[in-house]
């Protein structure tokens, strides 16, 4: 099927490659059902969940001395980051409006900068842009040769929604961090689930991605 930036912008951040076997010989096909515009509701509790790791964010950016509008950023900031943590590994699903609101949350932090605005606003797009690019290049380039997607979209787009709040010097550092983590937590349900990892194990990259991000985000505020 042919890609585009147009086609990976309208998807809902949802994997279309195989699926992970699972116990009694059953495919759990995932988020592949959802391209055909079957995406499940979230869990009933996510919204405390979220409300709760808002107030946890406003919380921890009160404790490195933020101002008022930085304590609702960290609270929004915190609260999406929980609401994308639990849907990316309870449903394997990231939704557009969660990084709609991950992107406007930065760009409301950005409106009250009192230096060169519009040059902080400029840089935001270009990371936005960047980091963007720099995904689906390697999932472009690892496709070709495994036939495969590496990276799913709604990981992709989610890189857009980071840019607004991840300088470049850290973004490396978020990746590494996030993978680490994504990594540790597949092989800890690997064990769990007593079955060893394999390609199609389904690693919730975009969970840890988030999380990564608010932790680099919230130390350098």
């Amino acid at each position: 099927m042919e890609r585009s930036w147009l086609r990976l912008l309208r998807d809902d951040g949802h994997d279309t490659g195989r699926a992970e076997q699972r116990s009694g010989g059953r495919m759990h096909m995932g988020r592949a059902t959802h391209q055909r515009g079957l995406a499940p509701r979230p869990p009933i509790y996510l919204d405390l969940w979220a409300t709760l790791a808002a107030v946890l964010g406003a919380g921890a950016a009160y404790a490195v001395d933020s101002d008022g509008p930085m304590l609702f950023a960290s609270a929004g900031f915190a609260g999406t980051t929980m609401r994308i943590f639990t849907t990316d590994i309870r449903l394997r699903v990231i939704y557009d409006r969660d990084i709609v609101l991950i992107y406007l949350i930065g760009f409301f932090v950005n409106l009250f900068e009192k230096d060169d605005f519009y040059l902080i606003l400029l840089s935001s797009f270009f990371r936005s842009f960047l980091y963007f690019s720099v995904f689906y290049l390697l999932d472009c380039a690892y496709r070709a040769y495994r036939s495969r997607d590496a990276i799913g979209h709604g990981d992709m787009k989610l890189s857009i929604a980071v840019g607004v709040f991840i300088d470049l010097p850290q973004f490396p550092f978020v990746i590494v961090l996030a993978a680490l983590l994504t990594l540790a937590f597949g092989v800890s349900r690997g064990i769990s689930r007593k079955r060893l990892i394999s390609r199609y194990t389904y690693l919730p990259f975009g969970a840890f991605f988030m999380a990564s991000s608010y932790i680099f985000w919230l130390a350098h505020i």
